[in-house]
């Protein structure tokens, strides 16, 4: 996932403040990828009434690894796999509610059954994935013996 994220910011030559990922999905995914890029992580809760740090609600924890002001920053999601859920677009909502810039979502894969890159793409998000797979590739990879996983894989991905 690092080096698909990697690839894409050299070749858009783009470059951004933060990485976000949502406390309640693959948090450890965010830090792999934040160690590796060296970009600063922020955690997301969009249900803060459940988190509580030093006894005060957190929406987004790690503000304060953000050199200077907030206004301008720019910065993407990471999750290991997305349908059409909410949990990631209302994680960038919250982000944007602080003047953060996200319009990124990085994922390992995305479920064709479920129109993730449409719905994403009417929140103004653009959803990347290196995998876009659907309920007969889910099937063939379960049936799939070990030995020939990866050249199966290859083929998935994108």
């Amino acid at each position: 996932m690092s080096g698909f994220i990697y690839k894409y910011l050299e070749d858009k030559n783009e470059q951004f403040d933060f990485i976000a990922v949502n406390r309640n999905s693959n948090s450890i995914l965010g830090y792999l990828i934040s160690s590796f890029l060296d970009i600063p992580l922020l955690i997301v809760n969009y249900d803060s009434s459940r988190w509580k740090l030093n006894n005060e609600e957190v929406s987004v924890d790690g503000l304060n690894k953000l050199p200077r002001k907030l206004i301008n920053k720019k910065g993407f999601i990471v999750d290991d796999a997305v349908s059409g859920g909410t949990i990631l677009k209302e994680s960038a909502k919250i982000l944007k509610s602080l003047d953060l810039e996200v319009k990124d979502i990085f994922v390992v894969f995305n479920r064709k059954e479920d129109n993730a890159k449409e719905i994403y793409s009417k929140s103004n998000l653009i959803l990347h994935s290196i995998f876009e797979i659907g309920d007969e590739e889910i099937e063939t990879l379960m049936n799939t013996e070990d030995n020939d996983l990866e050249k199966l894989i290859n083929e998935y991905v994108r």
